[in-house]
């Protein structure tokens, strides 16, 4: 029986792997769409800066992982570690491959950006199987503290998005120069 969920985890780590770069990819236009509202800012990228455009893995990861727990995967204890552990290396990439591509190269590319924000939804969601199926991650109190990691990631996000620091991390880079 549980090959079968295994199966099932599999399946659907992929559907939302392809569903957070739908998402990922329309909410990059949210903030625009909805014109320049406060609480589509919050979840959406209100500047080209690289830190905002690390809520188009993060939102849509979070959205969909809360899902996907009460779908399948409430019945991995590993999940919700692996699933954060996946996240924050996601990030964490999109981070250390934009500026190493772009300090060896000199500038930035459009589709340079766009693959690295693929690549990043990729590696979160193909950690998150390999660490749950392979029960690498994951206890009660290590599910704890991930899920208020989670929240704290989500309230840095919130409190950064119209409060910036004053660091190359947070500056918005211009489209046309």
């Amino acid at each position: 029986m549980m090959k079968y969920f295994q199966k099932q985890f599999s399946y659907a780590q992929i559907a939302f792997a392809i569903l957070s770069l739908i998402a990922g990819v329309l909410m990059h236009f949210l903030y625009e769409w909805t014109e320049y509202n406060y609480l589509a800012g919050l979840i959406s990228p209100v500047n080209e800066s690289t830190w905002e455009h690390l809520k188009l893995l993060f939102f849509p990861v979070l959205i969909f992982t809360i899902f996907e727990y009460f779908y399948i995967g409430r019945l991995f204890p590993a999940f919700i570690t692996a699933r954060t552990i996946g996240c924050t290396v996601g990030l964490l990439f999109i981070v250390a491959f934009y500026y190493t591509y772009t300090g060896i190269i000199g500038e930035h590319y459009l589709w340079m950006d766009i693959l690295t924000f693929f690549l990043g939804v990729i590696l979160c969601y193909t950690l998150t199987w390999n660490l749950t199926l392979k029960k690498k991650a994951g206890n009660f109190c290590t599910n704890i503290f991930c899920i208020f990691f989670l929240l704290f990631l989500t309230g840095i996000f919130f409190y950064f998005t119209y409060t910036p620091p004053m660091l190359p991390l947070f500056e918005a880079f211009l489209l046309f120069s």
